[in-house]
């Protein structure tokens, strides 16, 4: 449904993404070089459209290239005003001059500019816990629990929570999106780094998202974005927080609503 120079700049980010991934062979296990998930490229096996082989034939063979490599073509859906890092996103990756974040006043008219949601703190007990537990597993080294008798955060399998107390954000990057943030519950406190475990400790797994232009939407495995500010109150009775939000994705490189406009 983009403009046909919006799609072509898709593909030329697409391929020059792929070509990175076809060098770095991580999923040689499964015979291939990308997956539809948020951890490659996120087209939920959608098939091919007149459209989109137009947009690959009219750039065939371009890819991006910086000082001599392919560049790395992050690419998002929405922008909430400003991009940010890769350094703010992902841990260990390297700072690029072109992924170093900037305004970008062109998303204004898409539906996830700006959005809220409530999570009653009800519900953030039970997502919460999940979520912390979930993300452990898998990056250990991000999801810090406080231990009293060092006074320090540590790296150790994730225990009670408890009821959700208070939480905060305690560190933002460029473009104000929230890189750290801490859960105080009743039986433990944790420091959760990065931006993908911030999304997912704070999902609204159960609970509508009200995005500006009217339209809602009904539970997320993940917060559109971390470019975020959390009050805590009350919303028809129940105390939880409110979290106000601007952009989907993860915020680094070029945004496709924003190419679009």
């Amino acid at each position: 449904s983009f403009g046909a120079e919006a799609r072509k700049a898709q593909a030329v980010c697409a391929r020059s993404y792929a070509y990175s991934a076809l060098l770095e062979n991580r999923y040689a296990q499964y015979g291939a070089h990308v997956d539809d998930s948020v951890a490659c490229q996120v087209y939920n096996n959608i098939g091919e459209t007149k459209e989109s082989v137009l947009a690959v034939k009219e750039t065939h063979g371009q890819v991006l290239f910086y000082e001599g490599e392919v560049a790395q073509c992050y690419y998002f859906s929405t922008s909430s005003g400003h991009t940010t890092s890769a350094a703010d996103v992902w841990e260990h990756a390297e700072e690029m001059p072109y992924l170093k974040g900037k305004e970008t006043p062109y998303d204004e008219q898409s539906p996830w500019y700006r959005w809220q949601t409530f999570l009653s703190l009800e519900e953030l007990g039970t997502t919460v816990q999940k979520a912390l537990n979930e993300r452990y597993q898998v990056v250990p080294e991000q999801i810090l629990t406080y231990e009293e008798e060092t006074d320090r955060f540590v790296e150790k399998p994730v225990g009670k929570v408890g009821k959700v107390e208070s939480i905060r954000v305690e560190e933002r990057g460029r473009g104000d999106i929230a890189t750290k943030i801490l859960v105080i519950g009743s039986d433990g406190v944790f420091l959760v780094k990065n931006e993908y475990n911030i999304r997912s400790v704070l999902a609204p797994v159960n609970a509508l998202i009200y995005r500006e232009n009217g339209e809602n939407v009904e539970g997320a495995a993940l917060l559109p974005s971390a470019f975020v500010t959390l009050q805590k109150g009350t919303y028809k009775g129940e105390s939880g927080y409110l979290i106000s939000g601007g952009g989907y994705g993860h915020g680094v490189g070029m945004s496709q609503c924003g190419a679009d406009a």
